[in-house]
């Protein structure tokens, strides 16, 4: 089996929030991780939180959240770094609003997107 570098794409990561689709990510983080993948996530930066970390072997990178512009922005300008400082293989998305602004800087990559919940009905 070949290693791959995987990014992964989410608007909640577990521990930074307590949500299923967080946790759900976190452990197929893990779970790919153990199988020898290398495994990177961008998720949205919670107060007092910092902008990343090494978090059970996964590097976890935050964009700001909050005005949507720079949210916008900030996630495009941490997925340009991760793309240039890394040869990833695949994305995955977790969530429909961070997967919309990437799609645009990930064009020529694999996708996967995970279908967790119909969020528009939660809301």
């Amino acid at each position: 089996m070949n290693k791959l570098n995987i990014l992964q794409i989410a608007d909640v990561f577990y521990p930074d929030l307590l949500s299923g689709a967080g946790r759900y990510l976190y452990d197929l983080s893990r779970f790919l991780i153990k199988r020898g993948h290398d495994v990177t996530v961008l998720t949205r930066k919670y107060e007092g939180l910092s902008q990343s970390d090494l978090i059970d072997g996964i590097d976890v990178i935050r964009f700001k959240w909050g005005n949507p512009i720079l949210s916008i922005l900030d996630e495009q300008i941490k997925i340009a770094k991760i793309l240039e400082n890394k040869k990833i293989d695949i994305v995955f998305f977790h969530q429909p609003l961070s997967a919309y602004f990437a799609l645009k800087l990930i064009k020529k990559l694999p996708r996967i997107y995970f279908f967790h919940s119909p969020w528009h009905r939660e809301f």
